[in-house]
């Protein structure tokens, strides 16, 4: 949980000044270029909400089974 909290604010700021760069490029640019803006806006919203959302429901609920198990070497990755 403190880790997810330490990184919240690194996740928004870097997701929050792509999606600013790219509503400037929506109102200056002209054609492929408001494409492109539209294009990486839905990417960053889809990744924002995976990685909020998705990542931690799985955590949560895995966290259970990794507290009842004791051996957290083989939930991590670590032999």
């Amino acid at each position: 949980e403190k880790g997810y909290k330490n990184a919240m604010s690194a996740i928004l700021d870097a997701n929050v000044t792509t999606l600013l760069v790219a509503v400037i490029l929506y109102a200056y640019g002209t054609g492929p270029i408001k494409g492109f803006a539209i294009t990486i806006s839905i990417g960053i919203l889809a990744s924002m909400i995976t990685a909020i959302l998705g990542t931690h429901g799985i955590y949560d609920a895995l966290m259970p089974k990794i507290v009842k198990d004791k051996n957290t070497k083989k939930w991590f990755g670590v032999k």
